[in-house]
């Protein structure tokens, strides 16, 4: 063979080796990437599902807050009146506003991610 046609294929050869190896590392750069992408955007979801739940468990913690309070109004009412404490029932209306507002509540307190939080708000479910 003549030194052009061997010089011609060998310059083939690495074109192509060259070719293989440029996509191989830019494939491995796209996946890269790609996988990084996915990663950010399941923090992203999981933060905002996160921001999302705080922000409805602040107003379950204030709906809360005020049932017990009126459960509470009815208890010192009721002693008051019969010198007796919690010997009362609270009427249904009541009993159902409580109920609901600890439901929503817990099931809240369940989506959360800090451990101390669920804890705090366990303790005050739990008074």
């Amino acid at each position: 063979m003549s030194e052009t046609l061997i010089a011609v294929i060998v310059g083939g050869i690495l074109t192509t080796a060259a070719a293989v190896v440029t996509e191989y590392v830019r494939g491995r750069r796209e996946f890269r990437l790609d996988r990084e992408k996915r990663a950010d955007d399941r923090r992203l979801a999981h933060d905002t599902f996160q921001r999302e739940t705080l922000i409805r468990l602040q107003d379950a913690l204030v709906a809360w807050t005020r049932v017990e309070q009126e459960q509470h109004m009815s208890d010192v009412r009721t002693f008051r009146e019969t010198g007796k404490w919690g010997h009362a029932l609270a009427g249904e209306e009541l009993s159902a506003r409580e109920l609901d507002a600890n439901r929503t509540l817990s099931l809240l307190r369940s989506r959360v991610d800090d451990e101390d939080l669920r804890a705090q708000l366990g303790v005050c479910q739990d008074i």
